[in-house]
């Protein structure tokens, strides 16, 4: 996410790894079926979905 950011707005800023904070969660996991109801896929031929992360 980090280079991907980067790149698309063109700064090469600073980055600073912590841990996690009291309360994060370990894992985070978007549902993405309003996505495909609406036919918005996330690019060519992807197949994601929570199961095969």
């Amino acid at each position: 996410m980090i280079e991907a950011a980067k790149k698309v707005t063109g700064v090469d800023f600073m980055v600073k790894y912590e841990g996690r904070r009291l309360g994060d969660p370990p894992l985070l996991v978007a549902d993405s079926q309003k996505l495909r109801a609406r036919g918005i896929f996330l690019g060519s031929g992807v197949t994601w979905n929570p199961s095969t992360r």
